[in-house]
């Protein structure tokens, strides 16, 4: 019975860090987002977009399927 709760504790634990990491990752994105967007150039935010899609997307595919 405790095992369980050990385990239950550790998901808790792991979820936390996942979620913080996203957290993270999304503020990091909005930050060079605006960055980009001040800076007027066209290409390097369709290069941001880019990035986006093929990072941060799959990223939370996988968060979401656990």
């Amino acid at each position: 019975m405790f095992g369980f709760f050990i385990f239950i504790k550790q998901k808790l634990i792991y979820n936390y860090f996942v979620f913080m990491f996203l957290f993270a990752s999304i503020l990091y994105h909005f930050v060079w987002f605006f960055y980009f967007l001040s800076t007027k150039n066209l290409f390097i935010i369709i290069l941001f977009y880019v990035f986006i899609c093929f990072h941060f997307v799959p990223f939370c595919l996988v968060f979401l399927s656990d």
